[in-house]
């Protein structure tokens, strides 16, 4: 008894000691997986899940181009008295992130070289604008309500304002390290929505003048019967 409870020991040690790779950098287990090269080359078994992720977004933009839009409805539910299940998306992707918006801001204006992303919201709701790269047409409208989601692919610029607090899903076709996520994208000099300034409305305080003093006849003047 007392050896099983020996290598149960050894066991959880070595379990617990740090990752080292091959750069020297030690990463402790407890505190999550750095975002390093070598971390992703140890995750990533091969190119076949590069490959599937691949095709994942190859047809997110297959669907857009046949749909002419970016919106999309088709995500599955499964209600009853517990609750909603929603199915987002039954393909791997290369990045998630659960972003929080506070109303009345902006985010985007920009465009992505070879990234892509499909876009869910959770609560709340976006007005999502697009327009392709160097182009000079006005930016398309679209409103994304709470359980919808939209597409964007690469080279579109696009930028979100949240006229109310959101939460929304980014599942993105590449990683999004800092360093990876800044090399791929392109920040717009004009922005395409900025956020909404409310001119206020001018109170007057000023008490109004008094009402003109009624006429009174004057003496001799015949009077109305």
């Amino acid at each position: 008894m007392a050896k099983k409870k020996k290598a149960k020991t050894l066991r959880a040690k070595k379990a617990a000691k740090p990752v080292r790779f091959a750069s020297g950098k030690k990463v402790d287990p407890a505190m999550g997986m750095k975002y390093t090269k070598e971390a992703r080359e140890r995750e990533i078994p091969s190119a076949i899940v590069l490959d599937r992720v691949a095709k994942t977004f190859a047809r997110l933009e297959a669907y857009r181009e046949s749909s002419g839009t970016p919106m999309l409805d088709s995500f599955l539910k499964h209600v009853d008295e517990r609750g909603l299940i929603q199915n987002v998306l039954h393909e791997p992707v290369g990045a998630v992130a659960v972003i929080t918006s506070k109303a009345n801001t902006v985010r985007a204006n920009h465009y992505h070289k070879e990234d892509a992303h499909l876009c869910f919201v959770v609560k709340g709701r976006i007005e999502y604008y697009e327009r392709p790269v160097g182009s000079i047409e006005t930016p398309e409208k679209f409103i994304v309500q709470e359980g919808y989601g939209m597409y964007t692919g690469p080279k579109m610029e696009h930028a979100m304002y949240f006229p109310e607090d959101t939460i929304f899903l980014t599942l993105g076709r590449l990683s999004r390290t800092p360093t990876e996520y800044e090399q791929d994208l392109v920040r717009l000099s004009v922005p395409l929505m900025l956020p909404k300034v409310e001119v206020p409305v001018p109170v007057n305080t000023e008490a109004p003048p008094p009402p003109p003093p009624a006429e009174t006849p004057t003496a001799g003047a015949p009077q109305e019967a």
